[in-house]
């Protein structure tokens, strides 16, 4: 349904319930009781008439951002929410969730790493609260240097939200710049039981690439990979991701998950009884 539709329909809802709750009374017990009835109801009264201002307000004062979004103007819409952000200085998770998102659809990188340079000072929480959307530009740049700089910097935040992600998002910058060690050290803090499933895949996956001549590793990696297809199926890490398809992570990290279930779990390709897995590539 459209935004002015549903801005008619509201209106009209609201003015009938008005008319129900407070006429009725009257039809019933006649015209010279309508002073008792508001009198008697005149909370019930206020509350109507300030919920249909506030509706009414709320919708005219955010009218332009509603036909943009209705009319998919992406480029319209990145304009409007950034003077607002950048310049009236008005900002909310709503509208930083929207214009990421937006950055996103238009594949924008440089908008979301401005966008996170100027929270970075105005308000930070928000590039951690939203630190999986920020990560995607940083995550494909080729500049590992800034990058890597930017996940130290979320990974400093003790409050960050999905920190594993922001984990083994810095432990591949660290791959990129041939930081071995690092990389290593990054991938192994998250293979713990609390770390969750896929991620828990991905790190063991990135870490046998990098073992290599370290015997040592390869032992634990082997026995950590045996551990991990006792306790996991691959129907049960599937359904997980279509639980998780929302994830932003994982959508950008399709072709990389199903090239780790294929590590894990290279008998289930020869088992036509074995459920496939959803992720395919485009």
């Amino acid at each position: 349904m459209k935004f002015k539709s549903i801005f008619i329909v509201f209106n009209i809802v609201i003015a009938f319930s008005f008319l129900f709750f407070f006429l009725m009374p009257v039809f019933i017990f006649g015209l010279d009781n309508l002073f008792l009835v508001f009198s008697k109801y005149w909370i019930a009264l206020s509350l109507f008439l300030v919920l249909l201002i506030v509706f009414n307000v709320y919708f005219i004062i955010n009218w332009k951002f509603f036909r943009l979004l209705e009319n998919e103007d992406w480029y319209g819409l990145i304009n409007y929410l950034e003077n607002r952000i950048y310049h009236r200085r008005i900002i909310s998770k709503r509208s930083i969730k929207i214009l990421l998102n937006t950055y996103l659809c238009t594949s924008n990188s440089e908008g979301i790493k401005k966008l996170a340079g100027f929270l970075k000072k105005q308000k930070p929480f928000l590039v951690s609260f939203y630190s999986l959307r920020f990560s995607i530009p940083y995550l494909i740049a080729d500049t590992p240097e800034e990058s890597e700089l930017f996940f130290k910097y979320l990974l400093q935040d003790q409050k960050l939200k999905h920190r594993d992600w922001i984990t083994w998002d810095y432990g591949i910058i660290l791959m990129q710049q041939k930081k071995r060690d690092e990389a290593i050290t990054t991938f192994s803090s998250l293979l713990f039981p609390n770390v969750d499933a896929i991620i828990y895949l991905l790190a063991l996956y990135m870490l046998n690439s990098l073992c290599n001549d370290n015997k040592r590793l390869k032992n634990t990696l082997d026995l950590a990979k045996e551990e991990y297809g006792k306790n996991h199926t691959r129907n049960e890490l599937t359904e997980r991701i279509e639980k998780n398809k929302n994830n932003i992570q994982i959508l950008s990290l399709r072709s990389t998950i199903l090239e780790a279930f294929k590590w894990m779990f290279p008998e289930t390709d020869k088992n036509p009884g074995e459920k496939k897995i959803a992720l395919q590539e485009n």
